[in-house]
């Protein structure tokens, strides 16, 4: 076989210029109403960075989930989080929050009697929330509920009125189907992806509320009520829960997430009346299908290895006005003990947490001056910890 030199030459030459490419498939014009196949070429993709509205948590222009059985204080949770974006306070695990605009769609709790009074509670900026009460289809017609499936014309319309909205509520999410089957995965997907896209649009982040179903699965994917395409459908999926080993404790634990790396979870309590969240200072361990497993009426963890957890974790604090959790946690390990054991562990101790530079520091409630015999960093330097989520060292 004879090689034209000269001609490889010159055609490696004009690849090098850019001027030889590999033939593209013939994508769709703008303005091209034909039939068919509609594509795009990935080549003419601009890359967007994602724009958080609460960073790690809950993404800007994308659909999030939040689940909780009744009564546990999800719709509490998410007024907290309505309150901050109002006022642009800040986050409870650090960082602020752009001030922007709310579109509420609430289905189960009165606006005068609950709504309002709780966002006062929390200090939101009222000007800046909006309830979609309801919808008008036909001039003159009566006020009719809306319906994700019917409505999203008037969804749009509602979102362009409220200005600079940057987060959208809605309420509980099973109330606003309409002719939707909430358990035909096919109709949930299709009635989302419309939703999807005005969220892209215009840029709000939209929240569905979602109840737990009755099943007794530990997998907190499975939990979620309907079709498997809500928690699909959401960027990012959270449950809130009871402490197993606190009643008045509430966790807020992450489920997935499709942008990043899964959060810590937090910890909160609701306090007051109008009912407001209190956060708790450090991230929880506690991963939500251990709390889920613990929570369950038929849930057989061994008490033995609680009462040791416990045991081992108050002669490990005795006597120390502040041991590096990452430390603490490291022992712990080698020592056999379980990551949800120790946080249970943890939770009946009430032991005490505070934040020092690059770490956590844990200590038992009665460690005061007069029992400091170690210091804090004896059991490890607290400047090597380093800034890599301190609570939850590599391997937990």
């Amino acid at each position: 076989m004879t090689i034209d030199l000269t001609s490889a030459v010159s055609r490696l030459e004009a690849a090098r210029r850019g001027e030889h490419r590999p033939a593209r498939a013939r994508t769709t014009q703008p303005g091209d109403t034909s039939i068919g196949p509609v594509l795009r070429n990935a080549a003419d993709i601009p890359v967007e960075e994602v724009v958080w509205l609460w960073p790690g948590r809950i993404p800007g222009g994308m659909l999030s989930i939040v689940a909780g059985d009744p009564g546990l204080g999800k719709s509490t949770l998410t007024t907290a989080i309505a309150a901050i974006v109002s006022t642009g306070g800040s986050w409870p695990d650090g960082g602020s929050c752009e001030a922007g605009g709310v579109l509420w769609l609430s289905a189960e709790d009165d606006p005068s009697r609950v709504l309002v009074p709780r966002l006062i509670a929390h200090g939101a900026d009222l000007s800046r929330i909006v309830l979609l009460d309801g919808v008008r289809r036909v001039p003159g017609a009566a006020v009719a509920h809306p319906s994700l499936a019917d409505d999203l014309p008037a969804l749009e319309q509602a979102i362009a009125r409220v200005p600079q909205c940057r987060l959208i509520i809605i309420d509980p999410i099973s109330a606003y189907l309409g002719r939707t089957d909430a358990n035909a995965n096919a109709e949930v997907r299709a009635m989302l992806t419309p939703l999807k896209a005005i969220a892209e649009q215009t840029g709000a982040a939209v929240v569905l509320v979602q109840h737990l179903n009755k099943s007794a699965s530990a997998n907190a994917l499975h939990r979620m009520t309907g079709s498997i395409g809500f928690v699909g459908a959401a960027r990012t999926g959270y449950i809130v829960v009871r402490d197993p080993d606190d009643e008045q404790r509430r966790l807020f634990l992450c489920v997935k997430s499709n942008i990043g790396p899964e959060a810590n979870g937090l910890g909160f309590r609701i306090a007051g009346e109008p009912p407001r969240i209190v956060f708790d200072d450090e991230p929880v361990l506690l991963r939500a299908n251990d709390a889920l497993a613990a929570a369950s009426p038929g849930a057989s963890e061994d008490r033995s290895a609680l009462a040791d957890a416990v045991e081992w974790l108050r002669d490990r604090l005795a006597g120390i006005a502040g041991a590096p959790a990452r430390t603490v946690l490291d022992d712990a390990k080698s020592a056999g003990l379980a990551k949800r054991t120790l946080e249970r562990a943890k939770g009946v101790l009430k032991v005490k947490t505070v934040r020092a530079p690059g770490a956590w520091l844990w200590s038992l409630p009665d460690a005061g001056e007069d029992r400091q015999e170690r210091q804090p960093g004896e059991d490890g330097d607290v400047g090597d910890v380093g800034d890599v989520r301190p609570d939850l060292p590599p391997g937990w």
